[in-house]
């Protein structure tokens, strides 16, 4: 089964990269196996070895643990990621 050790950074938004530790991943070239939910947003797994995955989030995630399902199992992280909406100005 996969684990999630840690991940940086633990808090931010919408089209960022997040890199997560652990074990268990599927590497490069496939990486797509691994899946990564933001709390209801799947990020796009950019590329992974079995010890870290590289991930952008997406637009549509909120703040609560980053859950990874493998074709070797499911993990959720020990503690919350901080998922930031983007600041609108809306006048000037």
């Amino acid at each position: 089964h996969p684990t999630i050790s840690s991940f940086t950074p633990a808090d931010t938004g919408g089209g960022t990269t997040v890199t997560i530790n652990g074990s268990n991943f599927f590497p490069s070239p496939n990486h797509s196996q691994n899946i990564v939910n933001f709390n209801g947003g799947i990020g796009n797994v950019t590329s992974a070895t079995s010890n870290s995955i590289t991930v952008t989030i997406s637009s549509s995630g909120t703040t609560g643990p980053i859950t990874i399902n493998t074709p070797r199992g499911t993990t959720t992280s020990g503690s919350n990621y901080t998922y930031f909406l983007p600041t609108v100005i809306s006048t000037i």
